[in-house]
């Protein structure tokens, strides 16, 4: 309830102000109105001035009191005063009109702000000063890519049809490397790949290829309607556990034209989004998993990047503003493997029926860094990149917010939405007096990038691509009926929510592909959200043909998990800060 309270603290003390004046000021109003009239209807008690000659009477004694002057005492006569009833209009009661006449109209400007019609909706932006004045999207569609991207099982278990005896053998998938396998948690797994990153890389792109082509035969086709494609966590990383970085001397020999595992796959994933029929799609392609080779005695000394492509589709993809990199954060522990050469003998006879252990030096598979209290990517490189990544079109989201075609979004990779990554940013942002700068691209930019502040509103639409993770409703950062779309690499069962406390309006949720809507609801006794799991979707197979799956997926993806689907969701309304 605490962490609840905090989500809203930017924009509710401003919301509760606003419903309070908005009641309250008719009242005052009317109040001034009637001191006014009170006070120009009193009688006041005036001096009169009369004297004993007999020339003034009391009537000519009133009419001189507006120019009257203290009363003389000469030899000719004595003057004295005394009070008497009288109307006199009176400063205060002009000025007690004016305040009424004032308050009336800050409450008609208050009464007329764009409010929703129940008094019990909550405005989300709390700020006039980033009104919207149009937008492209009017709608949404989500198009989740479920297929498993963790590490193969290093032993399957098949049930017999006959008698129903389970047995239990060595996967073969895992025995084609030997030198892959590792354990998370206990549980022993290996990566798989093939052996030449290039033809790794390249197979894999025509598995994305081919859940694109899917995905747009399945969408909506309306041009308003912005197709947002979430590919899982880790989809990119090879039999090693990461893709290397070339060192420089491999730079050198390769020539300067070169272009590295990382850079064959943004130039594939640039050749799949820049064509025409992508104008009104949204691309986050999962994450890229690499490693760099520290030049130290240690030769299992690495930086380690994981980080996600995200495109604007369409021609204009290339001109600028519509490419995007994602670094995730946090290293978690399902991030990557603890490899075999921290395993003795009888557990390597045990998993590959072989006796001869593995030299070091054979051994490519890159340590597992939370192993190793390395609790961070080595996201310092991005910030030395970052001007060569803007001269080939492509800008770092660093804080976990962008702006698209005037949509506000926020992106987090797996543990970092658990970890409140983009929430965090957001009141770190408003605790320091929003000066935070994030890329936004499209809309009125036509070309390249503009750095903006962020949004005083929260985010329209938030993404995760993540795997071991599901939406967390204290993690989010949505404005009022935002939605947040999460595609895992892991989980592949339909979404679903329980409740935790019906009272408290917590809930949990859990499934392959999620999409869930927030509601902010404010009263006069009570403050809390709503949400709502979209239901209403459909899920495809990717491949068409019957067993064309573990063809596409051999060697690169384990197939003793399940068949990679599409989720397909009905369009949802974009909430928008100014109503449009």
């Amino acid at each position: 309830t605490e962490r609840r309270g905090r989500v809203q603290l930017p924009y509710m003390t401003l919301t509760c102000t606003t419903t309070v004046l908005h009641i309250y000021l008719p009242s005052l109003a009317v109040l001034l109105f009637i001191l006014a009239i009170l006070l120009a209807t009193l009688e006041y008690d005036v001096p009169v001035t009369l004297s004993n000659n007999g020339d003034d009477d009391a009537a000519t004694s009133n009419r001189r009191h507006a120019n009257a002057q203290p009363p003389a005492i000469n030899g000719t006569g004595k003057s004295y005063t005394k009070t008497q009833k009288a109307w006199i209009p009176r400063k205060e009661s002009l000025i007690s009109f004016c305040i009424g006449m004032s308050v009336m109209y800050a409450a008609l400007r208050i009464g007329s702000s764009p409010r929703n019609a129940s008094t019990t909706s909550a405005t989300f932006d709390a700020s006039s000063s980033h009104t919207i004045p149009s937008y492209q999207y009017k709608r949404f569609q989500g198009l989740g890519f479920q297929i498993f991207t963790g590490g193969a099982p290093a032993f399957v278990t098949t049930t017999s049809s006959l008698d129903g005896t389970n047995t239990t053998k060595r996967n073969p998938e895992c025995l084609r490397n030997v030198k892959s396998y590792g354990h998370m948690e206990g549980d022993i797994q290996c990566y798989l790949g093939l052996k030449d990153n290039g033809q790794d890389v390249q197979r894999r792109l025509d598995i994305m290829r081919s859940a694109v082509d899917r995905a747009y035969e399945l969408a909506s086709d309306d041009p308003t309607t912005l197709k947002i494609f979430i590919a899982p966590e880790f989809f990119w990383r090879g039999r090693n556990g990461a893709y290397a970085f070339e060192s420089d001397a491999e730079e050198q020999a390769n020539g300067a034209g070169s272009c590295g595992t990382v850079c064959q796959i943004l130039q594939g994933l640039e050749s799949i989004v820049e064509e025409e029929r992508f104008d009104d799609w949204l691309f986050l392609f999962g994450t890229v998993i690499a490693s760099d080779t520290l030049p130290t005695e240690d030769p299992f000394d690495y930086l380690f990047y994981n980080f996600a492509p995200l495109y604007k589709g369409g021609p204009a993809s290339i001109k600028g503003g519509k490419r995007f990199l994602v670094p995730k954060r946090l290293v978690s522990n399902m991030d990557f493997l603890t490899p075999r050469r921290s395993f003795n003998e009888s557990m390597t006879v045990e998993l590959t029926d072989k006796g001869v252990p593995v030299q070091e030096g054979e051994v490519s598979t890159v340590l597992n860094p939370y192993e190793w209290n390395h609790n961070n990517y080595d996201n310092d490189m991005w910030a030395e990149y970052k001007h060569e990544l803007h001269s080939i079109g492509y800008e770092m989201i660093e804080y976990g917010w962008f702006l698209l075609d005037r949509i506000t979004f926020s992106v987090e990779i797996c543990v970092d939405h658990d970890a409140r990554r983009a929430l965090t940013t957001y009141l770190a942002n408003a605790a320091s007096w929003s000066e935070t700068l994030i890329p936004s691209g499209g809309g009125s930019v036509s070309e390249g990038v503009e750095f903006v502040k962020i949004p005083n509103h929260q985010a329209q639409i938030s993404l995760v691509s993540s795997a071991g993770m599901s939406v967390n409703i204290d993690s989010l950062a949505l404005a009022d009926n935002g939605s947040i779309l999460l595609q895992d690499g892991l989980e592949d069962t339909p979404s679903r929510f329980s409740w935790i406390s019906k009272r408290k309006h917590l809930v949990e949720y859990e499934g392959g592909s999620e999409v869930v809507k927030r509601r902010s609801v404010l009263t006069p006794t009570d403050v809390f959200f709503e949400y709502k799991l979209n239901e209403e979707y459909e899920s495809y197979p990717v491949f068409k043909q019957e067993g064309e799956w573990k063809e596409k997926l051999d060697g690169v993806f384990t197939k003793e998990k399940y068949e990679p689907i599409l989720t397909v969701y009905q369009p949802s309304d974009i909430t928008h800060a100014d109503g449009a």
